[in-house]
This record gives structure tokens, C-alpha cells and sequence, in this order.
């Protein structure tokens, strides 16, 4: 009986998910988006023009982001994913205070000062 090969998603520091092994990607209105690739990479700073795909933009942007899990080992569980406090916002979420970040200037967390509006 021969095992199926498995998934794995690698994070790149101030990159992308490099997807790696068999996978589906599927729009939330349930069509397949095509992959072309047994290798993709996986746009993480949400300004790519082929998104779900990166293009490279990152890299113009200044996108910032830890090529391992963001979460702290010293925060509670109950504590981490939530805006405020003394814990970042999960990756993607602007910075809660106005003005935190000029527009297009990355904020602590990877994200952009301003959300994307379209």
C-alpha cells in the first residue's frame, strides 16, 4: 500500500507560502482555480496581481513577515488572533490606530497602512 504524498505550506520570510505536494485550490464560489504547477507560491502580502498567486510584489512593497508562526510562545491561547491589547493583529489586518502607518508603508504585522477597499 503506497502513502500518499504529503502537504506542506512554507511560509518565506517577507515572502510567500511556497505550497508543496498535492493540493486544490477552490474559490469560495466553488470553482477550481488552476495551478498550473506542481509547486506554487502563495501570495501572503495581499497586493499580488495574479492573487491567489504571488507575482513578486511583495518584494516592491517592503512586506514584512517572520518565515515561521507569528504567535508568541508567552500569550495565552485565549489571547492570541485578537486586535488590541498587547498582541499584534492576526497577518493582513491593518493596525488599529488611524494613521499608524502611511498608506502603503507596512505596518508591524506585514499588512499595509490602509486595507485594501475593492
Amino acid at each position: 500500500m503506497s502513502e500518499e504524498p504529503e502537504t506542506v505550506i512554507t511560509p518565506y520570510e517577507n515572502g510567500p507560502y511556497l505550497v508543496r505536494g498535492p493540493f486544490r485550490i477552490v474559490g469560495q464560489d466553488g470553482t477550481e482555480i488552476e495551478a498550473r504547477r506542481e509547486v506554487v507560491a502563495l501570495c501572503r502580502c495581499g497586493k499580488s496581481r495574479i492573487r491567489p498567486f504571488c507575482d513578486g510584489t511583495h518584494k516592491l512593497i517592503g512586506f514584512r513577515a517572520e518565515g515561521a508562526s507569528e504567535r508568541t510562545q508567552a500569550a495565552p491561547p485565549d489571547r492570541l488572533n485578537r486586535v488590541g491589547g498587547d498582541q499584534d493583529p492576526p497577518a493582513g489586518v491593518a493596525d488599529p490606530a488611524p494613521g499608524a502607518a502611511g498608506e502603503g508603508e507596512p505596518t508591524r504585522n506585514g499588512a499595509l497602512g490602509e486595507p485594501d477597499r475593492g
